[in-house]
């Protein structure tokens, strides 16, 4: 991570608001341009941000987030296009978000939960801003474009921090992959939420090898591809590659193709044997995957199990009501030491999560709306209108569904920016698919005077 000082700031300060200006003054004219930097920003994740020390330090995110909002309200007002889109899960996210903010009069854990409820309605409006500053399909692409193209970066540079480098795969070999060393985290404190970064960039290229019938296009779509689930497999995140695994299915019965699965058994079988850093490499991945079916003491799969049973206590404890917003790792203890635990008190699945802190009535929400967001992005894929629509859609729904995998494994969906980003694809994507009188009703926000 690195942090900036006053001193640094203060010279960086002339050259960052020229350009500033520039990519703002192009923005307003164009918004695609400041989405697509929002979401290379959230990429990129706490690996830059200002203000270090401060109790929340301002990252690229917030202030692209900012800036976004501003350019957006600003070209709605200057092209006369007052209107919102009404997407069809706009009730059930109300009523979700005011569940989160009213669970924060109860819950044991005010502060962080205040502030959860506060990052979760800011991602709520990133779904509103991508529909909003997206003018066409085209829009949708070029983020999903710069996704793959700033994830491409991250994926060579954690290759070399963590899947080839000698010392940590030594390591790894030595503990039989139980504890591993130097996974790649790069942009994130957490390597397992490093490796969702990768899951939108791998469906996206896996559909254009596919889709694609130029051999230049599958020649270099194949090395970006190889080049990305390697950098996500540095990260030895066995959640994530449990995703990536279902995903990957996914695509492959979509276009009814073992292409991906025969090409990439053969380049893994080549460099196995030709070189010894990526055997090496490869067996600890094994190791770390056979590690899966081990349930012992002090292994995560059965700490895992503690955080569901817990997690199911409280929700009939609390009346089946919740016990509030970031009240699991508090409440957690009452029912096992975290020594126990190994000193992990947040909970690894997303369902007993809401369960536990949000009771029956979020559940049914939580559900509910994402059943709508998953119909929306198969209608997506059967509304498409031209190849590049369809690698885009089949990507999009890949990525829910690798995301919605993972998160049967972990927690922090409510807060993660790149999960709420896709959504948002998802519905820009359906909103520009269809003709205006096809896609969703509109409100407009300042009445006619005509």
């Amino acid at each position: 991570m690195l942090g900036l000082g006053v001193y640094e700031i203060l010279f960086l300060i002339p050259i960052l608001a020229g350009f500033a200006i520039w990519f703002a003054y192009k923005s307003v004219f164009k918004p695609v341009y400041i989405l697509a930097t929002i979401a290379i920003a959230s990429y990129l994740g706490n690996v830059f941000y200002f203000m270090e020390g401060a109790a929340i330090p301002l990252t690229l995110f917030q202030v692209f987030l900012f800036a976004g909002i501003g350019i957006i309200i600003f070209d709605k007002i200057r092209t006369n296009d007052l209107y919102l889109p009404v997407t069809g899960i706009d009730y059930q996210l109300l009523g979700f978000t005011a569940l989160v903010f009213l669970s924060t009069l109860y819950t044991v854990n005010q502060a962080e939960g205040l502030q959860t409820a506060v990052i979760f309605f800011v991602h709520v409006l990133l779904i509103y801003m991508y529909i909003l500053g997206t003018k066409s399909v085209h829009d949708v692409s070029i983020i999903v474009y710069a996704l793959v193209a700033i994830s491409l970066f991250l994926g060579v540079y954690s290759i070399s921090d963590g899947l080839l480098n000698p010392e940590a795969t030594a390591i790894n070999l030595a503990t039989g992959g139980g504890r591993i060393a130097n996974r790649a985290s790069t942009t994130q404190v957490d390597p397992n939420v490093f490796a969702t970064q990768f899951y939108l960039p791998i469906a996206f290229m896996s559909a254009f090898i596919l889709q694609k019938k130029e051999m230049f296009y599958k020649v270099i779509g194949t090395i970006v591809l190889f080049t990305l689930v390697a950098g996500m497999l540095s990260t030895f995140s066995r959640s994530g590659m449990v995703a990536i695994f279902f995903m990957s299915l996914y695509v492959m019965y979509y276009y009814r193709s073992v292409k991906l699965l025969v090409g990439g058994l053969v380049v893994i079988s080549v460099l196995f044997i030709a070189v010894p850093a990526v055997r090496d490499a490869f067996m600890a991945i094994a190791l770390r995957i056979v590690n899966i079916f081990e349930v012992t003491g002090d292994d995560s799969n059965f700490i895992r199990l503690l955080l569901i049973h817990g997690g199911i206590l409280m929700f009939f404890d609390s009346y089946m009501l919740g016990f509030g917003v970031r009240s699991f790792p508090i409440k957690f203890i009452e029912y096992y030491h975290p020594d126990q635990t190994v000193g992990v008190t947040e909970i690894h699945n997303m369902f007993i999560h809401i369960l536990a802190e949000f009771g029956i009535i979020g559940i049914i929400l939580f559900v509910w709306i994402h059943f709508k967001i998953f119909n929306r992005a198969y209608l997506n894929i059967l509304s498409v209108k031209s190849i590049n629509q369809e690698i885009l859609a089949v990507s999009l729904m890949g990525g829910l569904i690798a995301f919605n995998i993972f998160y049967v494994f972990y927690g922090g969906m409510l807060i993660d920016n790149n999960y709420w980003i896709l959504i948002g694809l998802v519905y820009a994507q359906y909103y520009h698919t269809k003709s205006k009188e096809e896609s969703f009703n509109e409100v407009k926000i300042i009445p006619s005077t005509q």
